[in-house]
C-alpha cells in the first residue's frame, strides 16, 4: 500500500452448485398468471376485472407489504359483490390466489435473474399442501351455507377474519 493507495483486487470466481433451478423472473410471472387466474374465475363484469387486475399488480409491486392483502382484498370484494360462483370456479379461484401469493413471496427479494432451485420448491409443497387443504374445506363450507339462502352476517365476519389471520400466518416470519 503507497500512500493510502490499493491496487486493484483480483476477484476469485466462486463455484456455487444449487442443481435444478429457475429464474425468480418465471416465479413473477407465474405469480402474475395465477393472480390473473383468480381474477378471471371470480370477476364477472368489467369492474371486476379492474379491480382484480389491479390487486393483481398489487401484488407484483409490493410482495411483502400490502400487496397481499391487496389480493385477498381484491378477490374477496369480487365474491362478496357479485352471485355466487360456481363451486369449480371457487375451488380455483382459492387454489390461484393461494399460488399467487406463495409464487410472489418467493420470488420477492431476488433480482428478476436471480435462480431459485427447485429443491426450495419441493420443500414448501406440503405446508401449501395443507393450507390448500384448509382453504378448499372452508370455501366448500362457505358456499354450502351461501347456498341455503340463509343470512348469517356473523358468519361473514368471522370468515374473513379467519381468512385473515389465516393469510398472517402463512405470510409471517418469511415462511
Amino acid at each position: 500500500m503507497i500512500g493510502g493507495l490499493r491496487g486493484p483486487r483480483t476477484a476469485t470466481p466462486v463455484d456455487l452448485t444449487v442443481g435444478p433451478a429457475t429464474r425468480s423472473w418465471v416465479l413473477r410471472l407465474a405469480a402474475l398468471l395465477a393472480g390473473a387466474a383468480a381474477v378471471a374465475l371470480l370477476g364477472r363484469e368489467a369492474l371486476g376485472f379492474v379491480i382484480g387486475g389491479l390487486a393483481v399488480l398489487a401484488l407484483l409491486l409490493a410482495p411483502r407489504s400490502f400487496g397481499p392483502a391487496a389480493l385477498v382484498l381484491g378477490a374477496a370484494t369480487l365474491v362478496l359483490r357479485g352471485p355466487s360462483p360456481e363451486p369449480a370456479a371457487l375451488a380455483g379461484a382459492v387454489l390461484s390466489l393461494h399460488l399467487a401469493l406463495e409464487l410472489a413471496r418467493l420470488s420477492e427479494a431476488l433480482p428478476l435473474g436471480g435462480l431459485v432451485p427447485l429443491t426450495v420448491l419441493r420443500r414448501r409443497l406440503p405446508g401449501f399442501a395443507v393450507a390448500q387443504g384448509v382453504g378448499q374445506v372452508a370455501a366448500a363450507l362457505a358456499w354450502a351455507l351461501q347456498a341455503t339462502g340463509a343470512a348469517l352476517p356473523w358468519l361473514t365476519v368471522g370468515a374473513l377474519v379467519s381468512v385473515t389471520a389465516l393469510t398472517w400466518w402463512v405470510l409471517r416470519d418469511g415462511r
